[in-house]
């Protein structure tokens, strides 16, 4: 009940088609990363599709290595 009053009705889904899809595992690919890097660089793609300007994670380290000019990749 906590999470359907205090965040469900916070969020958005984010709609991606194939060509995003693949050109994250380019990207991340083409950095030599691999692993759940790409569960990062879909949140990265993400946050620039919905135009926020804020990206909230415990790994911010794990943000840095993706370009987001004009999104604040910061700690809770």
């Amino acid at each position: 009940m906590l999470v359907e009053e205090n965040i469900i009705g916070k969020l958005s889904v984010i709609a991606m088609s194939a060509e995003d899809y693949q050109s994250v595992l380019r990207l991340v690919a083409d950095l030599g990363l691999a692993s759940g890097a790409i569960y990062d660089a879909l949140h990265m793609h993400s946050a620039r599709k919905a135009e926020v300007d804020q990206l909230l994670t415990y790994n911010v380290s794990h943000f840095h290595r993706f370009q987001l000019p004009g999104i604040a990749v910061l700690a809770p």
